[in-house]
């Protein structure tokens, strides 16, 4: 809920601590430190969190690899 008040600048300056508290709750990617944001996330457990990207570049693998 936003509350406004006649001051602006008070009104923007709490508006955006609100909004740097909720981007500190947000994760953080293992890999490239990066907060994620949006989209999905891949949960390995014990805390080891990775965004999109560097999931899939560290653990997509191609079938054909693992067929002898």
């Amino acid at each position: 809920m936003l509350f406004r008040t006649d001051d602006p600048e008070r009104d923007f300056l709490r508006d955006d601590a609100r909004k740097e508290r909720e981007i500190k709750m947000l994760p953080v990617c293992c890999e490239c430190r990066e907060i994620i944001d949006g989209g999905y996330l891949f949960d390995l457990g014990d805390g080891e969190v990775y965004c999109e990207e560097c999931a899939f570049d560290l653990f997509r693998k191609d079938t054909v690899d693992y067929v002898e």
